[in-house]
Parts: C-alpha cells; sequence; structure tokens
C-alpha cells in the first residue's frame, strides 16, 4: 500500500549569540576598535532589499476560485496554513506575497492549506522542496516568479493509454453484495474511489479500466477500505500488483485474481503454521528434557539447547506474522525468523567442537569471533527495528524493505554454504583422528544426517533466491513459488535441530571419550625411528607379540594410549610404527585382529548356533555397522560370502 504524504523538511532554526557586555577598559577598548566595522555592516544592511516578493504567475487550471494558498518553509516550521504566509492577489490578479525578515537560504512550498493540498509535479506526484540560495541581481524589491503545475489532491495528468483489468476469480468468501474497487498510482491510493469501481460481467469476471500516467502501473483491490484490501494466498499483505507495457503499446488488457481478503483471511493456522507451531512447542519440550533427563555431554547439551531455544523463537515468530491482527500489533516479529541467518551457523559450529573436539582453555575465546557477522547483522537491521510501526508496515507492504531482505537473504546464504563445508571438513577429520586413535568405530551416523539436511536447506534457500531473481526478469508473479519455498524451507531447518535432539536423547553415551590426537602432539619426541632402522623392525615384533600374546583387540573400547602403555612405547613411535611398519591407521590394525578372530571361531562347530553379530561382539566388536565394515575391508567380502567359500572349497577335499 503506497501512501504518499508530502512533508516539508523542518530545519532547526539557529539561534544568534549577543555581544558580551562591556564593563572593562579592555572590553571597551576592544568594543571601540570593532565599531567602525559594525557600522559599516549595519549600512550595507539598510541597503539590501526591504522585501522579498514570491509570485505565482500561471496556476493549474482545475485550482478552485475560492481557495487560499499559503507559502510554506523552515522559516515556519513548515506550517501549511500560517495566516501570516497567506498570499494576496495583486493588481494583475496574480498571487503573491512579500517576505519583510526572511532571508537567503530557505526551502519552500505553496499548498491550499494543509499538506494533502500541497503542490505536485506534472503528473500529480510529490515535488521536491523548492529552494531559494541567494537574492536575484535586483536590488528593488526582488520578485521571483513560480509556476504551480498542479496539486497533489487534485493532479492534472494525461494519461499514457487506458488499461483493461479483468478478474477471473474472486475469493468465495467475499460478501455477495461487497463492491470491489482498483486502487493504485492512478488515483492517489484512495481505496474507495468510486470511479474505479469494478463491474461484474454475465461471466461472472470483474472488470475496471484504469488510466496509466507513467511507465508503470501500480495497483491492488479493495473491498472500500485498506482494512479490507487483498492478500496472498497465505492471507498475509501481498504486494503492490504492478503492469509495465510494451514499448508501442497503446491499450492493454490485463487477467488475473484475487486470492484472499486480509480481513477475511481466516485463522493463520494451516499446514505449514500448525507444522512449526509443533515444531516450535516440541523444540521448548525438548530443550527442558535434554537438561533434566541425563547428563552425558552436558556442555555440548547446553549450546544444543540454546541452538534448538533460537529455532523455536524463530518458528513462533514465523507463525505470528501471520496472523493479521498480531502482525498490525507487532509488525516487528517479521524480523525474527532472521536471526538465524547469522546465528545457526556458528552456534552449530560450537556445539560441533564441544561434542567431537573439546577445545584448549587457551583457544576457547577464538570461537566468539565467529559471532561477529550476527553482531553486524543486528547493527544493519537496527534502523528497522527502530522504524516506527506504521512506517515499517508502509514500508514492507510496498516492497521497499525488500532490497534490505534480499541483500541480507544473499549474505547469508554464501555465510552459510562456507560453514556447511568448513562443518563437513571438520566432522571427516574427527573421524580420521578417531581411526588413528580408537580401535571403535564412533557412530557419525546422526551427524551425517544433519549434514545432509542442512544441505537440502541450503539447496532450498538456493533455488528461492533463484527465482526470486528470476521474478525481477519475468513477467510472471513467482512470489507464491518463493513463498512456499521459503515455508519449506524453515521446516527442513527445524528438522536438523530436533534430529540432534532426538540423538542426543536416545544415546546420551556417545562421544564421552575426546580424541587424544592434541594431547600427542605435545608428547611427540624430537626425533622419531627411522622405518629402515633395526630399532623400527624390532618395535614392529614388540607389537606382533602383544596383539597375538595379551590379544588387546578383545576390548571393543581399545585405545592407542592404552596400548602404547602395554607396549611401553612412546604415543607417537606407536602411531608412526603402525602406520610405516603395517601400512594401516590404528582402527585398521586392530580391526585386522578381530576379523581373523572372527574367521576363526565362524568356522568351529561350537559358535554355529550363534549369529555373525554375536561372533563379532566375542571378538571386539562394537556394532554391526563397525563388523560389516570391516570384514569386508579385510576379507574382500560379506561374512556371508566368505562362508558359503569355505564351504564349497571344503567340499571340492
Amino acid at each position: 500500500m503506497n501512501i504518499f504524504l508530502s512533508t516539508g523538511k523542518a530545519v532547526s532554526l539557529g539561534v544568534r549569540s549577543q555581544p558580551a557586555a562591556v564593563g572593562t577598559a579592555a572590553h571597551r577598548q576592544v568594543w571601540r576598535r570593532k565599531g567602525g566595522a559594525l557600522l559599516l555592516f549595519c549600512l550595507a544592511a539598510l541597503a539590501l532589499p526591504a522585501q522579498i516578493r514570491l509570485t505565482i504567475a500561471s496556476l493549474p487550471a482545475n485550482t478552485p476560485e475560492l481557495d487560499t494558498l499559503y507559502l510554506t518553509g523552515d522559516f515556519n516550521d513548515w506550517d501549511p496554513a500560517h495566516p501570516n504566509f497567506a498570499l494576496a492577489r495583486n493588481a494583475k490578479g496574480a498571487f503573491e506575497i512579500a517576505l519583510d525578515t526572511v532571508r537567503p537560504p530557505f526551502e519552500y512550498k505553496f499548498t491550499r492549506g494543509s499538506w494533502e493540498t500541497v503542490e505536485g509535479d506534472s503528473l500529480g506526484n510529490a515535488l521536491n522542496n523548492r529552494r531559494l540560495e541567494a537574492l536575484p541581481s535586483e536590488r528593488n524589491r526582488p520578485v521571483i516568479a513560480h509556476s504551480v503545475a498542479s496539486w497533489e489532491d487534485m493532479p492534472l495528468r494525461q494519461e499514457r493509454m487506458w488499461v483493461r483489468i479483468e478478474v477471473e476469480e474472486i475469493p468465495r468468501n467475499t460478501p455477495p453484495d461487497a463492491p470491489i474497487y482498483a486502487v493504485g498510482n492512478f488515483n492517489s491510493w484512495h481505496p474507495g474511489d468510486p470511479k474505479y469501481r469494478l463491474k461484474k460481467l454475465t461471466d461472472s469476471t470483474w472488470t475496471v479500466q484504469v488510466p496509466l500516467y507513467g511507465n508503470i502501473l501500480e495497483y491492488k483491490f479493495t473491498r472500500g477500505n485498506w482494512e479490507t484490501v487483498e492478500g496472498r494466498s497465505n492471507g498475509r499483505a501481498r504486494y503492490n500488483r504492478e503492469f509495465r507495457p510494451q514499448p508501442g503499446e497503446q491499450n492493454a488488457v490485463v487477467q488475473t485474481s484475487i486470492e484472499t481478503w486480509e480481513d477475511l483471511s481466516g485463522s493463520p493456522i494451516n499446514t505449514f503454521t500448525f507444522f512449526w507451531l509443533l515444531a516450535a512447542v516440541v523444540g521448548i519440550l525438548l530443550v527442558i528434557a535434554i537438561n533434566t533427563l541425563q547428563n552425558n555431554n552436558s556442555a555440548a547439551n547446553r549450546v544444543l539447547s540454546v541452538l534448538v531455544l533460537i529455532i523455536s523463537l524463530a518458528l513462533f515468530g514465523r507463525v505470528a506474522v501471520y496472523d493479521r491482527d498480531i502482525f498490525q500489533a507487532y509488525p516487528k516479529l517479521l524480523l525474527v525468523p532472521d536471526i538465524i541467518y547469522f546465528l545457526y551457523a556458528p552456534i552449530f559450529l560450537l556445539y560441533i567442537r564441544t561434542l567431537l573436539l573439546p577445545t584448549p582453555a587457551h583457544r576457547r575465546h577464538r570461537i566468539w569471533w565467529h559471532f561477529l557477522p550476527f553482531g553486524l547483522h543486528v547493527l544493519a537491521y537496527l534502523p528497522l527495528i527502530l522504524m516506527p510501526a506504521g512506517s515499517f508496515i508502509f514500508r514492507n507492504t510496498d516492497q521497499d524493505l525488500h532490497p534490505w531482505f534480499v541483500l541480507s537473504g544473499g549474505i547469508a546464504l554464501v555465510y552459510n554454504l562456507g560453514y556447511w563445508g568448513y562443518l563437513r571438513r571438520l566432522i571427516r577429520a574427527f573421524q580420521r583422528d578417531s581411526e588413528e586413535n580408537f580401535a571403535f568405530e564412533q557412530n557419525l551416523s546422526f551427524l551425517n544426517t544433519v549434514m545432509v539436511l542442512k544441505a537440502v536447506c541450503l539447496g532450498l534457500w538456493l533455488l528461492a533466491y533463484l527465482i526470486g531473481g528470476l521474478d525481477q526478469l519475468v513477467e510472471r508473479d513467482l512470489g507464491g513459488i518463493t513463498d512456499r519455498l521459503t515455508d519449506v524451507l524453515f521446516i527442513a531447518f527445524s528438522l536438523t535441530v530436533f534430529c540432534l535432539g532426538y540423538f542426543a536423547m536416545r544415546e546420551p553415551e556417545i562421544f564421552q571419550v575426546p580424541p587424544l590426537s592434541e594431547d600427542a602432539a605435545e608428547s611427540a619426541p624430537e626425533s622419531l625411528p627411522d622405518p629402515e632402522s633395526t630399532d623400527f623392525g624390532r618395535e614392529m615384533n614388540q607389537i606382533r607379540q602383544l596383539m597375538e600374546a595379551e590379544r588387546p583387540w578383545l576390548n571393543p573400547k581399545l585405545s592407542l594410549a592404552e596400548l602404547a602403555t602395554a607396549s611401553e612405547m612412546r604415543l607417537h613411535d606407536l602411531s608412526r610404527v603402525i602406520n610405516l611398519g603395517f601400512g594401516m591407521n590404528f582402527n585398521d590394525l586392530v580391526n585386522s585382529y578381530r576379523v581373523e578372530a572372527f574367521k576363526e571361531r565362524v568356522l568351529q562347530p561350537e559358535y554355529q548356533q550363534h549369529t555373525f553379530l554375536a561372533i563379532a561382539l566375542m571378538v571386539g566388536f562394537n556394532s554391526k555397522t563397525a563388523f560389516n565394515r570391516a570384514f569386508k575391508k579385510h576379507a574382500g567380502m560379506t561374512p556371508r560370502d566368505f562362508l558359503k567359500t569355505e564351504a564349497e572349497t571344503k567340499e571340492r577335499k
């Protein structure tokens, strides 16, 4: 909804300071020296013309004869009907006013007594303030002539063309006797202008003909006032409709439909808002459950609780703005969902780091630098937050704020894409580090699931952004598709967080043993054995003997540190011997012994009644997934194929 309100530019008047009292001889002497200059200044001032006369040489033809014309400007606090600045007719019948005390520079306009009746440009639109920088060259009663092109409330415009609007469908809940009006920049956005009331035809279509004065036609439909203006399919305020004629086009027909009326859109609860509301409530309950039902990973769960709480608040905010009354009362709730733009990624990073890689105390302060973009985002939104509610609603409806949201959304998209790549590398690095230090498989399946969901979110976000850009290039209105993609995007975002919460409740024991790579780096020796040296070969034999004699691989939670203690070797020496001597990491070395033990047992008669998983757990594996992956990696086949091959070999013998 466009509202044109022409106001002057208020400028505070300066207060001239008076000379200080002359109380001493020294002061009087200074005053005498300046007296000559002051006298010359006064004489020069007397030589200036006593008045400035402003005249109006021509007025619009439709100017009411009985209206009084006024001059308004920064010299009278922009009062549109100040009695001391009323214009009078001179002997020639022209309107004029003499300014006795006003001196340039100043800004001004002409009105007919109010800001609704202020002068406009040739098309009847708002006119910039007039400005007088200096006096003209005339010395006696300088006269400055003006022409008023139009009045904003009575524009004199020559239409460029006529546009016929045909409404093929209106909302089903439209009252049968309700009038429908077209409103736009062709009638100064008067919502119930009888000249542009739509007529219902026999084929149940509605039609009206409106003028196009400029290069673009902006319009909407109402039932007589702004409370009954049309809305989008979801019931929220829609942006102004637009029509741009083709070059050389003389007359045009626009076919469209009205989706909803804002005041008759009914309950704000639909499929999407119901899910958002449900997800927000579940999120609050999840925060309570995570922090009361179990104490594992408490530091990481505190971060997760903050993330879930922020997502829940964003969902509550998105549901709230779908209610017309709530939006009218608290329009700034529209900004609440945007808090996740630059806050989701750093908090998720903090959660992953706290869960997987406990940060040393001297490095903890570095994580807060990741929240700097969020602080800048809040500062960028500060003008919107402080904007009056009415102005915010009108500017949002007029799409004046649209470039603001598009820019921040585009930057946030790139920002989150970068974080997704960084988090992916972080999780993979943890997995490699875990294989180097532990003989059991960390359960990363839920993190991988979350990363897939995040990738889907970013894909939807990118698609919505591209369609929004395409909407600016083609004539078709693609805003509905963008809205739906945004709705689905928020659902996907909520699913990622709730997936984390679900696994935090279901498997609280995961990630109880942190990787030891950082501690190991601090205890590394100055020199490591040469793989070709005798010592290196002796250490390899020492490891083989230990693995065969004591069978530490039967411990499902065996770590590199425990094996180093048992072999009386430095941690990094042991890691180097395993990597270079055996050509595999610690996890693969231990699993190779477990696979061989499984092969031996599965062929023995006393284990024929045991399942593969039962035997796998006996030899040190901690899960079916880890066993199957390790067996196929070392044996080159599945356990079932191994049994089949062994049976065929036995039959041939």
